[in-house]
Order: C-alpha cells, then structure tokens, then sequence
C-alpha cells in the first residue's frame, strides 16, 4: 500500500449514518499498518442490523505487477449499548485478492506527471498535473477521513498542463492532512497534502 494514501470513512454506514447524532473518529497509524476506530452515538439510542460499518481506501503501489493477496484483520472491536452491556462481533480475519490486470494498479503514468509543491506549504499550494491526450478527468481533495472538500475539476480535458492551487485555510478548514485525488480516466493517484498553521 502506499503510504498516505489511506482513508477511512463512515460515510453511509447503517451504524453511523450521517443524518443520526453520532460521533465518529478514525485514526490511521502507518508505522503499525494498523487502523483506530470508534463511533459513539450522542442520543444513545440502540442500532440493530447489519451491512456496511465504514470504508476503508487505500492506493497499492505501482509495482504490483500480478495478483497479490492482502491480509486484513480485526481486532479489539467491542460494542456497547446504552445499558453498558457489551455485544458480540465478528471478529473473523478475512483477505481479498487484488488483481493488477482488471483494476490497473499499475498506473505510473499519473503519478510520474503529477506533483504538489511547495508540500508541506503554508497559504496555498499548486496542484500540476499534465495528461498526454484528451481525457476525462476529476481533481478532488479530501480530508483524512475521506471526505471530499473540494472538487476543483471535474470536466474532459484535452492534452496539455494543468495547474490549480489550493488552500484549506481559504476554503473554511483548518490546516492539517489532506489528499489530493486525479483521476483520468477512471485511473487514480493520490497525494498527501500538508497545509501548516
């Protein structure tokens, strides 16, 4: 996986959805591949069913050059309801099968022609990026969470060098992580922003 390209969302979870009161936080930690997780609804009222919890993202590195299977596994998850009885969960490990050939991981055409500098920036920084032929393209930024911030373009593009700029700050957010998404032609790459106080 490269680093800095994960995120974890609870976008459109049955146990989160956005329109209930709730608090969610997620902490991604690199160095012990691991991800923190927790959701506390405010009014505490009980959930039951079952279905997406959260989306975890991630971008694999463009060396991946065959099918590579990946280890994900869970832990220490613990549910509580508002009597503070604690319920059971699946906790099974669980692997998936990425396969080079029909997700085209191996995309190092974007990510040799896409760059961000100054990184680490304070103000504002520029997003470059150059495409060789006309394509569709989308230029988003998202918070570590996942959550897109900003769609800068979303449009077909013919051939040429594209430069945008960005601030967090500008925009009604405060300095921090973010990500930078382009996708051409549904081929992705993503960078990590960091916007200082």
């Amino acid at each position: 996986i490269q680093s800095a390209t994960e995120t974890f969302s609870f976008t459109n979870s049955w146990l989160a959805n956005p329109n209930n009161n709730s608090v969610k936080i997620a902490q991604i930690i690199p160095v012990s591949n691991t991800v923190k997780a927790g959701i506390v609804r405010i009014n505490h009222t009980n959930t039951s069913g079952f279905g997406k919890i959260a989306t975890f993202r991630f971008q694999t590195n463009s060396s991946v050059s065959s099918n590579t299977t990946m280890n994900f596994s869970f832990g220490n998850l613990t549910a509580i309801d508002k009597d503070g009885i604690s319920l059971p969960l699946n906790t099974l490990p669980y692997d998936i099968t990425i396969n080079s050939t029909s997700t085209s991981i191996a995309n190092t055409d974007i990510n040799q022609h896409f760059s961000i500098a100054p990184n680490p920036y304070t103000g504002n920084t520029n997003i470059n990026y150059f495409i060789s032929k006309s394509a569709n393209v989308k230029l988003e930024i998202t918070n570590t969470l996942g959550q897109v911030v900003q769609t800068i373009i979303n449009e077909n593009q013919t051939s040429g060098n594209y430069n945008y700029n960005f601030s967090a700050n500008e925009l009604g957010y405060k300095p921090g992580i973010y990500f930078a998404r382009l996708i051409i032609d549904e081929k992705a790459s993503v960078k990590k922003i960091i916007e200082l106080e």
